[in-house]
């Protein structure tokens, strides 16, 4: 890097950004100076950075700090106005931060501590563009797992209800939001003479909702409701809840499945060979190309593998050296639990992941351990795929055999 250079910190909220400019060896030359959050703050921004490159006779390189949605403006701004600008996670600036001898923060500080953090770092990271495409992609996977979450919550919280005034029920069903389950609950959880329905009704019931024994599961259903006490004052509250509830369920499931339909046409387009893996579906594999972005980026599969926080947290100090048993958790979480859940359908199918999966099992590890430590192996699967641009395929020494 040329030592000519001049470091821009940009401190983003929500209404506005400050901004401090220092040399190379990072003392101050400007501001800090504040900015309004809109077109007409960047614009202007971006008049200040060019006085000043052309009186310095330099270029200046700009950063700011990821704050979640706030400097997505701003990023945009200097990508579609050729300015050179790097974006931190919070975890790598925590440091400077905690580096001031006075405890004292607020916005002018903290663009200066950018700025000098920028010097301090060195290498400026080459940007690889990423098409609107894969930043649609990565947002809509975001929201469907936020969608996903939200479904989450809801069938704890009901059953939570559940366990309150009918104890047992949500034992019947492997998952309570099954839709012979949801049938039962519209025509049986009410305020008036709640359960009160016979054995040959709640068989007609499931019969209609398809469940595949509805006279076995109806018997079982009855004896549950036999037994039901409910608790004074909580049968109201707990019932009105369920239903409405059950309404935000079937709302969201509704969105959900539009928002995967989306994502699975988007994943089609780009004809990736991500899909020849495997254990990875086509809702994972958006979630993986979105929030890997450009695989460019990463020099080798270590730094994939730690951006998405599946690396394990290493501690030294003087001679002594551990390993934690514990992964890191830092970097992309949708990214981490998008490997996951693919490594939990990878055991199943995918040859290499089984094999890898059987040895781990053989030398006594826990089933989550192992499923984690095959997410991981799927990552470098993953690297190497999307980094040759080639077809997975299972090396001749795994053995394949059938389930």
């Amino acid at each position: 890097m040329n030592m000519k250079h001049l470091f821009v910190g940009i401190d983003i909220s929500k209404d506005k950004f400050d901004a401090a400019i220092c040399d190379w060896k990072g003392r101050s030359v400007f501001g800090p100076k504040e900015y309004a959050q809109d077109q007409t703050g960047m614009e202007q921004l971006k008049t200040d950075i060019e006085i000043y490159s052309k009186e310095m006779r330099t270029d200046i390189l700009l950063g700011c700090e990821s704050t979640g949605i706030y400097h997505l403006p701003l990023v945009e701004f200097c990508d579609r106005n050729g300015l050179k600008i790097r974006v931190f996670n919070a975890i790598e600036l925590k440091k400077y931060h905690k580096s001031r001898v006075r405890k004292t923060r607020n916005d002018s500080i903290d663009a200066m501590t950018i700025a000098k953090a920028m010097v301090i770092e060195g290498d400026f990271p080459d940007e690889f563009k990423i098409s609107p495409e894969v930043k649609t992609l990565r947002q809509l996977t975001r929201v469907r797992t936020r969608i996903a979450d939200q479904i989450s919550t809801i069938k704890r919280r009901i059953d939570k209800d559940l366990d309150i005034i009918c104890r047992g029920y949500t034992k019947l069903f492997s998952n309570i939001m099954y839709p012979s389950s949801i049938a039962v609950m519209k025509k049986c959880i009410q305020l008036t003479r709640p359960f009160d329905r016979s054995e040959n009704e709640l068989s007609e019931i499931l019969k209609v909702a398809r469940h595949p024994d509805p006279a076995g599961k109806a018997k079982e259903i009855r004896a549950v409701f036999d037994k039901a006490v409910i608790p004074d004052g909580y049968l109201e509250s707990c019932v009105l809840e369920i239903k409405f509830l059950i309404q935000q369920y079937e709302l969201l499931s509704e969105q959900k499945e539009a928002l995967e339909e989306r994502i699975v046409r988007l994943v089609s387009n780009f004809n990736t060979q991500i899909m020849t893996i495997n254990g990875i579906g086509e809702t994972n594999a958006g979630i993986i190309l979105g929030e890997i972005g450009s695989i460019e980026k990463f020099d080798d599969v270590d730094e994939l593998v730690a951006f998405s926080g599946l690396d394990p947290s290493v501690h030294d100090s003087g001679n002594f050296h551990s390993v934690s048993k514990h992964i890191s958790k830092r970097g992309s979480p949708y990214l981490r639990t998008a490997m996951y859940l693919s490594a939990v359908s990878a055991i199943r199918c995918n040859p290499v992941c089984k094999a890898f999966a059987e040895r781990l099992k053989n030398k006594g590890k826990k089933n989550k351990v192992i499923i984690v430590a095959v997410a991981r192996k799927l990552l470098t699967i993953v690297y190497s795929v999307l980094k040759n641009n080639k077809p997975f395929f299972v090396p001749k020494s795994i053995v394949i055999t059938e389930t």
